[in-house]
């Protein structure tokens, strides 16, 4: 769902920085409440994990794929401001050093995955509090894709790339797929690795460091042995792009 240059004319791509920027800004205040130097580790491995996780792409027919957003994911593991933080550098470590979506379309992007797709789990948790925990996983993971592709297709609209009732089905429609590979996704690394993050509130290093090393390990593996199989396909948005 990464929006390339070329797409969202300038006052778009200005706009969506500044606010994009703002939250940003607001999120790094947050870094000086965390006082635990291992939850920090930890933070930024669950990082460096939905990184790994955004680089696989899985077919999701028609001769497109989709990849992880890893919105829930983020606000599960570190709260709205942080995890909006944890998306916002991993979708600029991917726009500087990998192409991958535009630089001056980096606060739309931003704004799609890594503020709106962080932001809707935490108001859906906040209006169904009573909502079995891994329902709502599940139902915060589906949610915040189809949030996500729906704040990028107006971003389109409003550009003049493209008109929102050309746009909006296309794009509701194939992120409705991919958020079902998401809430597989998140629901696996929130079993694996997120309910353990009890562990790092208590202070038996040995225990924390079993979640720590399997971690590391995921990431190595998601790394050398599954990323050569991604699919090649282009992704949702990029294959609505080229009709």
């Amino acid at each position: 769902m990464h929006i390339p240059d070329g797409y969202l004319n300038g006052q778009t791509c200005w706009l969506t920085n500044l606010v994009s920027g703002g939250i940003i800004l607001g999120a790094l205040s947050k870094i000086k409440d965390i006082k635990d130097n291992q939850k920090i580790v930890y933070y930024s491995l669950m990082g460096a994990l939905i990184f790994a996780l955004q680089m696989l792409n899985f077919p999701i027919g028609n001769g497109a794929s989709g990849h992880f957003l890893g919105g829930t994911l983020a606000y599960l593991v570190a709260g709205p401001w942080l995890g909006s933080l944890m998306i916002s550098m991993v979708l600029a470590i991917q726009a500087f050093f990998f192409n991958d979506g535009g630089i001056f379309a980096l606060g739309a992007n931003i704004l799609a995955m890594g503020i709106v797709g962080v932001w809707i789990p935490f108001f859906l948790k906040k209006a169904f509090p009573k909502l079995n925990k891994y329902l709502g996983v599940a139902l915060a993971s589906w949610v915040s894709v189809m949030a996500a592709a729906f704040t990028c297709s107006a971003l389109l609209a409003i550009s003049g790339a493209v008109a929102l009732n050309q746009v909006l089905g296309a794009m509701l429609g194939a992120h409705a797929i991919i958020g079902v590979g998401e809430v597989f996704i998140t629901f696996g690394a929130y079993v694996l690795f997120v309910e353990n993050q009890a562990l790092l509130k208590i202070n038996l290093w040995a225990q924390q460091k079993s979640v720590l090393v399997s971690l590391v390990l995921t990431i190595i593996i998601l790394a050398v042995c599954v990323s050569p199989f991604a699919s090649s396909f282009p992704d949702g948005l990029e294959k609505i792009l080229q009709i």
